[in-house]
Protein backbone atom coordinates (compact mmCIF):
# COMPACT_ATOMS: atom_id res chain seq x y z
CA UNK A 1 0.00 0.00 0.00
CA UNK A 2 1.60 3.28 -0.95
CA UNK A 3 1.94 6.45 1.29
CA UNK A 4 -0.50 8.08 -0.81
CA UNK A 5 -3.34 5.50 -0.17
CA UNK A 6 -2.32 5.37 3.42
CA UNK A 7 -2.96 8.81 3.55
CA UNK A 8 -6.54 8.97 1.59
CA UNK A 9 -7.97 6.86 3.57
CA UNK A 10 -6.90 8.86 6.96
CA UNK A 11 -8.90 11.57 5.48
CA UNK A 12 -11.49 9.62 4.45
CA UNK A 13 -11.79 7.93 7.43
CA UNK A 14 -11.21 11.42 9.37
CA UNK A 15 -13.84 13.39 6.87
CA UNK A 16 -16.46 10.17 7.53
CA UNK A 17 -16.31 11.42 11.53
CA UNK A 18 -16.08 14.48 11.10
CA UNK A 19 -20.08 13.83 8.69
CA UNK A 20 -21.38 11.85 11.24
CA UNK A 21 -20.58 14.13 13.94
CA UNK A 22 -21.70 17.28 12.42
CA UNK A 23 -24.87 15.31 11.27
CA UNK A 24 -26.04 14.98 14.82
CA UNK A 25 -25.17 18.73 15.18
CA UNK A 26 -26.99 19.17 12.56
CA UNK A 27 -29.88 17.29 13.98
CA UNK A 28 -29.55 18.68 17.61
CA UNK A 29 -30.18 22.24 15.58
CA UNK A 30 -32.92 20.91 13.40
CA UNK A 31 -34.74 19.16 16.01
CA UNK A 32 -33.76 20.25 19.27
CA UNK A 33 -34.78 18.33 22.53
CA UNK A 34 -34.01 19.50 26.06
CA UNK A 35 -31.50 17.68 27.99
CA UNK A 36 -32.39 15.91 31.48
CA UNK A 37 -29.90 17.96 33.34
CA UNK A 38 -29.87 21.34 34.65
CA UNK A 39 -27.36 23.41 32.31
CA UNK A 40 -23.93 22.95 32.28
CA UNK A 41 -21.34 25.94 32.73
CA UNK A 42 -19.04 26.65 29.48
CA UNK A 43 -15.91 28.81 30.51
CA UNK A 44 -12.82 30.67 29.80
CA UNK A 45 -9.80 29.82 32.53
CA UNK A 46 -8.22 32.15 33.04
CA UNK A 47 -11.38 34.20 33.23
CA UNK A 48 -9.77 37.50 33.17
CA UNK A 49 -5.41 37.51 32.84
CA UNK A 50 -2.61 38.59 30.84
CA UNK A 51 0.42 38.63 30.02
CA UNK A 52 3.23 40.83 28.63
CA UNK A 53 4.12 41.77 24.76
CA UNK A 54 6.33 39.09 22.95
CA UNK A 55 5.05 36.43 25.51
CA UNK A 56 2.61 33.19 25.19
CA UNK A 57 -0.77 33.20 26.50
CA UNK A 58 -3.11 29.89 27.34
CA UNK A 59 -6.58 29.84 28.31
CA UNK A 60 -8.73 26.59 28.83
CA UNK A 61 -12.17 25.90 27.65
CA UNK A 62 -13.66 24.39 30.63
CA UNK A 63 -16.75 22.63 31.58
CA UNK A 64 -18.85 21.70 34.55
CA UNK A 65 -22.27 20.51 35.76
CA UNK A 66 -22.39 18.56 32.94
CA UNK A 67 -24.53 15.22 32.49
CA UNK A 68 -23.52 12.40 29.16
CA UNK A 69 -21.27 14.81 27.68
CA UNK A 70 -20.67 12.99 24.19
CA UNK A 71 -19.63 15.61 21.85
CA UNK A 72 -18.68 19.58 21.48
CA UNK A 73 -18.18 22.22 18.79
CA UNK A 74 -16.62 25.63 19.31
CA UNK A 75 -16.30 29.05 17.65
CA UNK A 76 -13.52 31.45 19.16
CA UNK A 77 -13.24 35.30 18.47
CA UNK A 78 -10.80 37.37 19.83
CA UNK A 79 -9.05 40.54 18.79
CA UNK A 80 -5.94 39.98 16.13
CA UNK A 81 -4.41 43.47 16.76
CA UNK A 82 -4.13 41.76 20.88
CA UNK A 83 -3.67 38.22 20.43
CA UNK A 84 -2.69 35.82 17.80
CA UNK A 85 -2.83 31.96 17.94
CA UNK A 86 0.64 30.09 18.00
CA UNK A 87 1.39 27.77 15.27
CA UNK A 88 0.35 27.54 11.67
CA UNK A 89 -1.57 25.79 9.11
CA UNK A 90 -1.78 22.06 10.31
CA UNK A 91 0.03 22.92 13.60
CA UNK A 92 -1.85 25.81 15.46
CA UNK A 93 -1.56 25.25 19.52
CA UNK A 94 -4.59 24.18 20.22
CA UNK A 95 -5.17 20.53 22.20
CA UNK A 96 -7.89 18.50 23.00
CA UNK A 97 -8.65 18.61 26.66
CA UNK A 98 -8.75 14.95 28.91
CA UNK A 99 -12.44 15.26 29.73
CA UNK A 100 -14.12 13.39 26.95
CA UNK A 101 -11.61 10.35 27.15
CA UNK A 102 -12.23 9.77 30.39
CA UNK A 103 -13.13 6.30 31.31
CA UNK A 104 -10.26 5.50 28.83
CA UNK A 105 -12.50 6.07 25.86
CA UNK A 106 -11.27 6.86 22.01
CA UNK A 107 -12.12 10.62 21.24
CA UNK A 108 -12.10 12.52 17.46
CA UNK A 109 -10.51 15.80 17.49
CA UNK A 110 -10.44 18.14 14.33
CA UNK A 111 -6.29 18.79 15.25
CA UNK A 112 -6.62 21.75 11.99
CA UNK A 113 -9.46 23.81 12.78
CA UNK A 114 -9.78 27.19 10.36
CA UNK A 115 -7.64 29.97 12.36
CA UNK A 116 -7.71 33.34 11.26
CA UNK A 117 -5.37 35.39 12.51
CA UNK A 118 -6.49 38.98 10.35
CA UNK A 119 -9.98 38.83 11.54
CA UNK A 120 -9.38 36.89 14.95
CA UNK A 121 -11.76 33.66 14.85
CA UNK A 122 -11.06 30.25 15.03
CA UNK A 123 -13.54 27.77 13.37
CA UNK A 124 -14.08 23.80 13.24
CA UNK A 125 -13.13 23.45 16.49
CA UNK A 126 -14.95 19.70 16.97
CA UNK A 127 -14.72 16.58 19.70
CA UNK A 128 -16.95 13.48 19.76
CA UNK A 129 -16.27 10.28 21.84
CA UNK A 130 -15.78 6.84 19.81
CA UNK A 131 -17.23 3.88 20.30
CA UNK A 132 -18.62 4.29 23.84
CA UNK A 133 -22.07 4.03 24.74
CA UNK A 134 -22.46 6.65 26.96
CA UNK A 135 -20.93 10.12 27.31
CA UNK A 136 -19.28 11.65 30.26
CA UNK A 137 -20.40 13.24 33.85
CA UNK A 138 -18.61 16.20 36.03
CA UNK A 139 -15.97 18.98 35.11
CA UNK A 140 -12.80 19.08 32.80
CA UNK A 141 -11.22 20.82 29.98
CA UNK A 142 -12.47 20.76 26.47
CA UNK A 143 -9.77 22.40 25.10
CA UNK A 144 -6.88 25.11 25.20
CA UNK A 145 -5.42 27.73 22.92
CA UNK A 146 -2.20 29.44 23.03
CA UNK A 147 -1.99 32.87 21.59
CA UNK A 148 0.50 34.70 21.36
CA UNK A 149 0.67 38.31 22.31
CA UNK A 150 1.57 41.32 19.98
CA UNK A 151 0.14 44.21 21.22
CA UNK A 152 -0.56 45.62 24.68
CA UNK A 153 -4.12 46.16 25.00
CA UNK A 154 -7.64 44.17 25.95
CA UNK A 155 -9.18 42.00 23.79
CA UNK A 156 -12.18 39.37 23.84
CA UNK A 157 -12.41 35.86 24.53
CA UNK A 158 -15.73 35.03 23.38
CA UNK A 159 -16.55 31.28 22.89
CA UNK A 160 -20.06 29.74 21.50
CA UNK A 161 -20.09 26.37 22.42
CA UNK A 162 -22.71 23.90 21.21
CA UNK A 163 -22.69 20.35 23.46
CA UNK A 164 -24.47 17.26 22.93
CA UNK A 165 -25.24 14.06 24.35
CA UNK A 166 -25.50 10.30 23.72
CA UNK A 167 -28.71 10.75 22.19
CA UNK A 168 -27.76 13.54 19.80
CA UNK A 169 -29.68 15.90 21.69
CA UNK A 170 -28.49 19.64 22.80
CA UNK A 171 -27.33 20.21 26.65
CA UNK A 172 -28.29 23.88 27.50
CA UNK A 173 -24.94 25.68 29.30
CA UNK A 174 -24.46 28.91 30.08
CA UNK A 175 -21.15 30.67 28.29
CA UNK A 176 -19.00 32.44 30.43
CA UNK A 177 -16.19 34.14 28.02
CA UNK A 178 -13.25 35.48 29.32
CA UNK A 179 -10.80 38.67 28.67
CA UNK A 180 -7.15 38.88 28.21
CA UNK A 181 -5.98 42.01 29.95
CA UNK A 182 -3.70 44.26 29.56
CA UNK A 183 -0.59 44.34 31.49
CA UNK A 184 1.82 47.08 32.48
CA UNK A 185 5.03 46.94 32.32
CA UNK A 186 8.65 48.10 33.42
CA UNK A 187 12.07 48.05 32.27
CA UNK A 188 15.98 48.44 33.12
CA UNK A 189 18.66 47.10 31.12
CA UNK A 190 20.78 45.34 33.76
CA UNK A 191 20.51 43.90 37.41
CA UNK A 192 23.59 43.22 39.51
CA UNK A 193 23.71 41.75 42.72
CA UNK A 194 27.13 39.99 41.80
CA UNK A 195 30.37 42.27 41.26
CA UNK A 196 31.84 42.83 43.96
CA UNK A 197 30.92 45.75 46.25
CA UNK A 198 27.63 46.24 44.12
CA UNK A 199 23.70 45.80 45.95
CA UNK A 200 20.67 45.96 43.80
CA UNK A 201 17.15 46.59 45.06
CA UNK A 202 14.21 46.43 42.83
CA UNK A 203 11.59 48.53 44.42
CA UNK A 204 7.51 47.81 43.57
CA UNK A 205 4.58 50.07 44.83
CA UNK A 206 1.13 49.49 44.31
CA UNK A 207 0.19 53.38 44.83
CA UNK A 208 -3.16 53.54 47.16
CA UNK A 209 -4.93 55.05 43.62
CA UNK A 210 -5.31 51.76 42.57
CA UNK A 211 -8.27 49.92 44.71
CA UNK A 212 -7.27 46.71 44.63
CA UNK A 213 -3.78 44.31 45.07
CA UNK A 214 -1.03 44.20 42.30
CA UNK A 215 0.02 41.09 40.88
CA UNK A 216 3.30 41.39 39.89
CA UNK A 217 6.26 39.29 38.53
CA UNK A 218 9.69 40.74 38.04
CA UNK A 219 12.01 39.09 35.49
CA UNK A 220 15.76 39.13 35.12
CA UNK A 221 16.66 37.92 31.27
CA UNK A 222 14.34 34.73 30.96
CA UNK A 223 13.94 33.92 34.88
CA UNK A 224 11.33 34.73 36.67
CA UNK A 225 12.71 36.21 39.77
CA UNK A 226 9.89 36.81 42.19
CA UNK A 227 6.42 36.78 41.92
CA UNK A 228 3.11 37.51 43.96
CA UNK A 229 0.71 40.09 45.01
CA UNK A 230 1.33 43.68 46.54
CA UNK A 231 -1.59 45.73 48.16
CA UNK A 232 -2.98 48.64 47.69
CA UNK A 233 -0.58 51.19 49.21
CA UNK A 234 1.60 48.68 49.90
CA UNK A 235 5.43 47.88 48.16
CA UNK A 236 8.02 44.66 47.58
CA UNK A 237 11.66 45.53 47.96
CA UNK A 238 13.22 42.54 46.61
CA UNK A 239 16.98 41.60 46.22
CA UNK A 240 18.02 38.67 44.16
CA UNK A 241 21.63 37.20 45.64
CA UNK A 242 24.50 36.12 42.81
CA UNK A 243 22.64 37.50 40.45
CA UNK A 244 23.34 39.52 37.55
CA UNK A 245 21.70 39.98 34.10
CA UNK A 246 19.37 41.54 31.91
CA UNK A 247 17.03 43.30 30.62
CA UNK A 248 14.92 43.69 33.70
CA UNK A 249 11.20 43.46 33.23
CA UNK A 250 8.33 44.18 35.97
CA UNK A 251 4.85 42.67 34.94
CA UNK A 252 1.91 43.87 36.18
CA UNK A 253 -0.33 41.01 34.74
CA UNK A 254 -3.38 42.38 36.11
CA UNK A 255 -2.62 46.01 34.04
CA UNK A 256 -2.37 48.47 37.33
CA UNK A 257 -0.04 51.20 37.06
CA UNK A 258 3.12 50.88 39.53
CA UNK A 259 5.84 53.15 40.95
CA UNK A 260 9.12 51.13 40.17
CA UNK A 261 12.25 52.08 40.42
CA UNK A 262 16.35 50.65 41.18
CA UNK A 263 18.28 51.28 44.00
CA UNK A 264 21.72 50.27 43.71
CA UNK A 265 24.50 50.91 46.18
CA UNK A 266 28.51 50.48 45.08
CA UNK A 267 30.85 50.45 48.07
CA UNK A 268 28.75 52.82 49.70
CA UNK A 269 27.86 55.43 47.15
CA UNK A 270 24.09 55.11 46.12
CA UNK A 271 22.35 55.81 42.97
CA UNK A 272 18.40 55.63 42.30
CA UNK A 273 16.41 55.37 38.93
CA UNK A 274 13.20 55.09 37.84
CA UNK A 275 11.97 52.59 35.63
CA UNK A 276 11.18 53.00 31.93
CA UNK A 277 8.08 52.22 29.94
CA UNK A 278 7.16 51.08 26.50
CA UNK A 279 5.51 54.36 26.24
CA UNK A 280 8.68 56.15 26.95
CA UNK A 281 11.00 54.57 24.95
CA UNK A 282 8.62 54.66 21.63
CA UNK A 283 10.31 56.58 19.55
CA UNK A 284 9.58 57.23 15.85
CA UNK A 285 11.24 55.78 12.89
CA UNK A 286 13.12 58.29 10.73
CA UNK A 287 13.19 58.37 7.00
CA UNK A 288 15.86 55.76 6.95
CA UNK A 289 14.00 53.08 8.88
CA UNK A 290 16.00 54.13 12.32
CA UNK A 291 15.35 54.66 15.70
CA UNK A 292 17.67 56.63 17.50
CA UNK A 293 18.65 57.13 21.21
CA UNK A 294 20.71 59.76 22.74
CA UNK A 295 23.57 60.90 25.29
CA UNK A 296 25.60 64.24 25.70
CA UNK A 297 29.32 62.01 26.56
CA UNK A 298 30.70 59.34 26.81
CA UNK A 299 34.10 58.91 29.26
CA UNK A 300 36.25 55.67 29.16
CA UNK A 301 39.31 57.91 29.15
CA UNK A 302 39.15 60.27 32.28
CA UNK A 303 41.27 59.26 35.09
CA UNK A 304 38.83 57.00 37.46
CA UNK A 305 36.34 56.71 35.07
CA UNK A 306 34.70 53.71 33.45
CA UNK A 307 31.48 54.08 31.45
CA UNK A 308 29.29 51.41 29.91
CA UNK A 309 26.53 52.00 27.32
CA UNK A 310 23.62 49.41 27.76
CA UNK A 311 21.26 48.60 25.11
CA UNK A 312 18.33 45.56 25.27
CA UNK A 313 16.27 44.38 22.56
CA UNK A 314 13.30 43.80 25.24
CA UNK A 315 10.49 41.19 24.31
CA UNK A 316 7.97 42.69 23.28
CA UNK A 317 9.77 42.86 19.93
CA UNK A 318 9.33 39.99 18.17
CA UNK A 319 12.46 39.84 16.37
CA UNK A 320 16.26 40.92 16.82
CA UNK A 321 17.57 44.14 16.38
CA UNK A 322 20.33 45.68 14.62
CA UNK A 323 22.26 48.07 16.14
CA UNK A 324 24.93 50.84 15.89
CA UNK A 325 26.52 52.49 18.31
CA UNK A 326 28.19 55.97 17.77
CA UNK A 327 30.73 58.34 20.10
CA UNK A 328 31.19 61.14 17.53
CA UNK A 329 31.35 60.58 14.32
CA UNK A 330 32.75 56.79 14.82
CA UNK A 331 30.51 54.02 15.35
CA UNK A 332 32.33 52.03 18.01
CA UNK A 333 29.49 48.77 18.29
CA UNK A 334 27.70 47.53 15.30
CA UNK A 335 25.70 44.19 15.74
CA UNK A 336 22.10 42.26 16.20
CA UNK A 337 20.48 41.73 19.68
CA UNK A 338 18.24 38.89 19.80
CA UNK A 339 14.53 40.04 21.56
CA UNK A 340 15.08 39.81 25.23
CA UNK A 341 18.50 39.98 25.35
CA UNK A 342 21.36 42.87 25.81
CA UNK A 343 24.52 44.28 25.29
CA UNK A 344 26.76 45.79 27.86
CA UNK A 345 30.15 47.28 25.48
CA UNK A 346 33.01 49.63 26.90
CA UNK A 347 35.05 51.82 24.50
CA UNK A 348 38.41 51.99 26.00
CA UNK A 349 40.56 55.33 26.08
CA UNK A 350 37.12 56.79 24.47
CA UNK A 351 36.01 60.03 25.08
CA UNK A 352 33.67 62.29 23.59
CA UNK A 353 30.06 62.52 22.11
CA UNK A 354 27.60 63.68 21.54
CA UNK A 355 26.42 59.42 21.94
CA UNK A 356 23.90 57.73 19.21
CA UNK A 357 23.11 54.63 19.73
CA UNK A 358 20.86 53.51 16.08
CA UNK A 359 18.38 50.57 15.71
CA UNK A 360 18.67 50.47 11.54
CA UNK A 361 15.34 48.02 11.45
CA UNK A 362 13.35 50.96 13.34
CA UNK A 363 12.66 48.92 16.90
CA UNK A 364 12.57 50.33 20.09
CA UNK A 365 15.35 49.67 22.78
CA UNK A 366 15.67 50.26 26.12
CA UNK A 367 19.35 52.04 26.15
CA UNK A 368 20.77 53.89 29.50
CA UNK A 369 24.73 54.51 30.38
CA UNK A 370 26.48 53.34 33.61
CA UNK A 371 29.32 55.04 34.83
CA UNK A 372 31.44 54.48 37.78
CA UNK A 373 33.93 57.25 38.60
CA UNK A 374 36.29 56.77 41.65
CA UNK A 375 34.10 54.48 43.08
CA UNK A 376 30.83 55.98 42.26
CA UNK A 377 27.66 54.47 40.56
CA UNK A 378 25.51 56.37 38.40
CA UNK A 379 23.13 55.49 35.78
CA UNK A 380 20.96 57.07 33.45
CA UNK A 381 18.24 56.14 30.53
CA UNK A 382 18.95 57.67 27.40
CA UNK A 383 16.61 60.05 25.58
CA UNK A 384 14.84 60.00 22.19
CA UNK A 385 14.06 62.82 20.00
CA UNK A 386 10.48 63.07 21.41
CA UNK A 387 12.28 63.13 24.60
CA UNK A 388 14.15 66.73 24.17
CA UNK A 389 11.52 67.91 21.80
CA UNK A 390 9.84 71.17 23.28
CA UNK A 391 7.26 73.38 21.96
CA UNK A 392 8.33 76.74 23.75
CA UNK A 393 9.54 79.68 21.68
CA UNK A 394 12.35 79.73 21.70
CA UNK A 395 13.41 76.36 22.92
CA UNK A 396 14.66 76.34 26.70
CA UNK A 397 16.08 73.66 28.56
CA UNK A 398 16.09 74.28 32.42
CA UNK A 399 17.97 72.45 35.37
CA UNK A 400 17.34 74.16 39.06
CA UNK A 401 21.37 74.53 40.04
CA UNK A 402 24.68 74.98 39.03
CA UNK A 403 27.70 74.66 41.03
CA UNK A 404 31.03 75.40 40.75
CA UNK A 405 32.02 77.28 43.47
CA UNK A 406 31.38 75.05 46.91
CA UNK A 407 34.58 72.49 47.62
CA UNK A 408 34.94 69.89 45.90
CA UNK A 409 32.00 70.58 43.01
CA UNK A 410 33.14 70.71 39.50
CA UNK A 411 30.21 70.99 37.30
CA UNK A 412 29.65 70.96 33.18
CA UNK A 413 26.81 71.45 31.30
CA UNK A 414 26.76 69.34 27.89
CA UNK A 415 24.90 70.17 25.42
CA UNK A 416 24.82 68.58 22.02
CA UNK A 417 23.08 69.25 18.56
CA UNK A 418 21.69 66.09 17.64
CA UNK A 419 22.15 64.84 13.78
CA UNK A 420 18.56 65.29 13.04
CA UNK A 421 18.82 68.95 13.13
CA UNK A 422 20.00 69.65 9.67
CA UNK A 423 21.67 73.30 10.69
CA UNK A 424 23.47 74.64 13.50
CA UNK A 425 21.81 75.91 16.46
CA UNK A 426 22.37 79.19 17.93
CA UNK A 427 22.80 78.70 21.83
CA UNK A 428 22.53 80.68 25.57
CA UNK A 429 23.73 79.62 28.51
CA UNK A 430 22.16 81.58 32.04
CA UNK A 431 22.70 81.08 35.30
CA UNK A 432 20.24 82.97 37.49
CA UNK A 433 20.09 86.01 35.41
CA UNK A 434 23.62 85.98 33.74
CA UNK A 435 24.80 85.08 30.16
CA UNK A 436 27.46 82.58 30.74
CA UNK A 437 28.00 81.60 27.43
CA UNK A 438 26.47 82.35 23.82
CA UNK A 439 27.59 80.16 20.33
CA UNK A 440 26.81 78.24 17.82
CA UNK A 441 26.71 74.45 17.94
CA UNK A 442 27.19 72.59 14.66
CA UNK A 443 24.59 69.90 13.97
CA UNK A 444 26.34 66.48 15.33
CA UNK A 445 28.64 68.37 17.37
CA UNK A 446 28.94 69.34 21.46
CA UNK A 447 30.00 71.97 24.35
CA UNK A 448 30.87 70.62 27.65
CA UNK A 449 31.53 74.15 29.43
CA UNK A 450 32.40 74.96 32.78
CA UNK A 451 31.87 78.69 34.85
CA UNK A 452 34.82 78.60 37.34
CA UNK A 453 33.55 80.07 40.33
CA UNK A 454 30.04 80.46 40.09
CA UNK A 455 27.09 79.27 42.25
CA UNK A 456 23.18 79.70 41.62
CA UNK A 457 20.37 79.08 39.52
CA UNK A 458 17.73 78.20 37.85
CA UNK A 459 19.89 77.32 34.54
CA UNK A 460 18.88 78.00 31.43
CA UNK A 461 20.02 76.75 28.09
CA UNK A 462 18.27 78.55 25.22
CA UNK A 463 18.25 77.70 21.42
CA UNK A 464 17.69 81.22 20.03
CA UNK A 465 16.73 79.50 16.72
CA UNK A 466 14.50 76.68 17.59
CA UNK A 467 16.03 73.68 17.02
CA UNK A 468 15.79 71.01 19.60
CA UNK A 469 18.92 69.81 21.84
CA UNK A 470 20.43 67.23 23.89
CA UNK A 471 21.22 69.18 27.23
CA UNK A 472 22.48 67.67 30.60
CA UNK A 473 24.42 68.67 33.87
CA UNK A 474 27.48 66.59 35.27
CA UNK A 475 28.61 67.35 38.50
CA UNK A 476 32.05 65.88 40.27
CA UNK A 477 32.04 66.45 44.07
CA UNK A 478 34.77 64.93 45.72
CA UNK A 479 34.89 62.19 43.72
CA UNK A 480 31.64 60.60 43.65
CA UNK A 481 30.00 61.36 39.70
CA UNK A 482 26.34 62.56 39.14
CA UNK A 483 24.45 63.50 35.56
CA UNK A 484 21.08 63.88 35.36
CA UNK A 485 19.04 65.32 31.56
CA UNK A 486 17.89 68.85 31.83
CA UNK A 487 13.83 69.21 31.85
CA UNK A 488 11.38 71.62 29.89
CA UNK A 489 8.08 73.19 29.98
CA UNK A 490 6.23 70.31 28.97
CA UNK A 491 7.48 67.98 32.00
CA UNK A 492 7.29 71.01 34.42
Amino acid sequence: MTASSIRDKKSLCLSVIAFLFLAALLAVLIFPQTARADDARVYVDPASDGASVGSTYTVYIKVDNVTDLYGWSCTVDFEPNILQVEGSEGAWQITEGSFLKSGGASTWFNTDPTVNNTTGNIQGLMCTRLGSPSGVTGAGTLFSITFRVIGNGDSPINIYPQLSNSYAQTIPCTVESGTFKKVTTYYFTLYDQASPGMQNWILVSNPDFNVGPASVEIWVGNNKKWSGAISSGDKVTPQFPATIGGPVKIVCTNGLPLVVSSRVTYNGNFNEIFATTQEAINTEVNSEGDTTYYFTWYDQASPGMQNWILVSNPDFNVGPASVEIYVGNTRKWAGIIPSGDKITPQFPVTIGGPVKIVCTNGLNLVVSSRVLCNGSFNEIFATTQEGITTKADPKTYYFTWYDQASPGMQNWILVSNPDFNVGPASVEIYVGNTRKWAGIIPSGDKITPQFPVTIGGPVKIVCTNGLNLVVSSRVLCNGSFNEIFATTQEKL
